[in-house]
């Protein structure tokens, strides 16, 4: 849903509005259309922009200071594994395997 001639990438009423870049894409121009849309999306208290390396959220709320937490997206993956930040590609897709494995094994 969206205003003008644009469209959120996803809407959850009464929580989020999610702007989606590709790579080299601006996440600043992203925040600026949810600012757009976000009265046509009922004005939801999180927006969030994105790629495939980072995540943006702002907050939204009403009468309240605005903030930005900005998420890493291969940090947080590796943190919820319990896996080193230094691993090479194959080392990544080792693990992966064996975690694919593991779960089709269950």
């Amino acid at each position: 849903l969206g205003g003008g001639n644009g469209w959120a990438d996803v809407w959850y009423k009464g929580h989020f509005a999610i702007e989606y870049k590709g790579p080299g894409k601006s996440l600043a121009v992203a925040y600026e259309q949810l600012l757009q849309y976000r009265e046509s999306l009922e004005n939801p208290p999180l927006l969030v922009t994105g790629n495939t390396q980072e995540l943006h959220i702002h907050t939204n709320f009403t009468n309240s200071t605005k903030r930005e937490v900005t998420v890493a997206i291969d940090a947080a993956v590796f943190d919820a594994y319990g896996w080193p930040h230094d691993l090479s590609d194959e080392e990544i897709l080792a693990r992966l395997l064996a975690l694919n494995l593991e779960r089709a094994a269950a």
